[in-house]
């Protein structure tokens, strides 16, 4: 037959790099499952030995036969049991590559069809491989200075672009068409960065083509269009404003944008409090997301900060946010405890003693602490949130653990701005919210529950 424009445009099926979906995991646990349903869609459930390559070095590296226990008398949270409980480990890598009757495990990124990595992991190996590419071009810089000669040049100039066939560091990421983030809830008390690092480098041009050119699509040789029709999938259990930044700053699919968000809990989670607490709401106006940082401290100093009675527990979400207020609560001369996860245990353990001495009548916890040990802290008589929790159940749960004087109410305090507007309302639900954000209204407003 004649080979016609039309018929190799019909041949045109690849991109200018091999691997076609990325998966991000914040877990080994997680990354084990979604193998795990790849065996299962591929082969059947019912299949007793479905061939994967390397799968006996996969159930020893991400299974949990040596995974993290939760000693069954602690008493937790069932969600907390369940994420703690197995292969947490995140910084992990495995390229996955399909066979028409086999699922190779461990294959070279260049030749993977899938890539399912951990946000850490896969930074960790585009650094290691930028900086090894480094490392390669000052050596051959210097050694061209000592070489002599045209024709020695000549040679020089040849080992160079070897060099450069190596390719890119993250050459195999040119041309993702589908990425998945999976729990990126947890990947938010992990380090948020890393993610948003990756997803500036996906469907970049390569240094270096490994594909046949002649079957490369039109709309994936053309730059940088391929982001505009890259699918990108991210789940979580929490709606939170980065996350749809996230969509806002990296994500340009030409067909759009959908959301799909679960109904808020009928009752809120602020009703499933069952003590008597006082909540007093102290809003602030705040111009711009830039600026918040700025003036929620101002206020918090001004107006929050001067309530601090006996045993409170001062809760910031931020860690940059900590390190604010605590280096501020320094130059105060204030007498505190502080616990945040890069505190050694036997740190955490003399400051939860301290406090619950009363010896000290300030704690300064992080969020992210909060979410990876949950340790029940005694002589909490009262609790100040810096910003509300980006973990809606940590609210109540919160609450909960203060101590409880002669039936009391528990004096609470939270500052907010119309930015926290998503997190409010996963706590109070979308009513209480509208409210709450009402600039109308006196500051600040006052929740009493008996």
């Amino acid at each position: 037959g004649t080979l016609t424009d039309e018929l190799v445009e019909q041949c045109r099926d690849q991109g200018l790099a091999r691997p076609k979906v990325l998966i991000l995991a914040p877990m080994r646990k997680i990354a084990y499952t979604i193998v795990k349903t790849m065996v299962a869609l591929m082969f059947g459930e019912e299949e007793e030995r479905p061939f994967v390559q390397r799968l006996a070095r996969f159930e020893s590296e991400f299974g949990d036969a040596d995974g993290n226990q939760i000693h069954e008398k602690r008493t937790v949270a069932q969600d907390y049991r369940d994420l703690m409980t197995g292969n947490v480990d995140d910084c992990f890598r495995l390229g996955i590559g399909l066979a028409k009757k086999c699922l190779k495990l461990y294959t070279p990124f260049t030749e993977s069809d899938i890539v399912v990595c951990s946000p850490l992991g896969l930074k960790m190996l585009l650094d290691e491989a930028a900086e090894a590419s480094e490392k390669s071009q000052k050596r051959h810089k210097k050694s061209a200075r000592l070489l002599l000669g045209e024709k020695r040049r000549k040679t020089n100039t040849e080992n160079n672009h070897n060099e450069e066939d190596d390719g890119g560091p993250n050459d195999f990421l040119a041309s993702i068409e589908v990425f998945i983030v999976e729990r990126a809830d947890i990947m938010m008390m992990q380090n948020w960065e890393h993610l948003q690092s990756v997803l500036s480098l996906l469907n970049g041009v390569p240094r270096r083509v490994r594909t046949d050119i002649t079957r490369v699509r039109r709309w994936a040789a053309q730059g940088t269009h391929a982001r505009h029709y890259r699918q990108t999938l991210l789940f979580t259990r929490t709606n939170a404003v980065e996350a749809h930044a996230l969509f806002a700053q990296h994500c340009a699919n030409f067909s759009g944008l959908a959301t799909v968000v679960q109904r808020p809990l009928d009752p809120p989670l602020v009703k499933q409090i069952c003590r008597p607490y006082i909540q007093e709401f102290h809003r602030f106006n705040a111009v711009s997301p830039e600026e918040q940082a700025e003036q929620r401290f101002q206020h918090f100093i001004q107006q929050i900060f001067p309530k601090c009675q006996s045993g409170t527990l001062l809760f910031v979400s931020s860690y940059f946010d900590f390190v604010r207020v605590r280096n501020w609560l320094k130059r105060q001369s204030e007498h505190f405890v502080q616990l945040h996860e890069y505190a050694p245990a036997g740190k955490v353990a003399k400051a939860r003693n301290v406090f619950a001495r009363g010896d000290r009548r300030l704690m300064l916890m992080t969020e992210r602490f909060h979410y990876f040990f949950r340790y029940n802290v005694k002589g909490v008589n009262a609790i100040m949130f810096y910003q509300p929790p980006q973990n809606a159940h940590f609210y109540p749960e919160l609450m909960q653990m203060a101590s409880s004087k002669n039936g009391a109410r528990l004096p609470c305090w939270m500052l907010f701005s119309k930015f926290d507007c998503l997190r409010l309302q996963d706590i109070f639900g979308p009513a209480a919210t509208k409210i709450l954000l009402d600039e109308q209204r006196e500051n600040p407003q006052i929740l009493e529950a008996n």
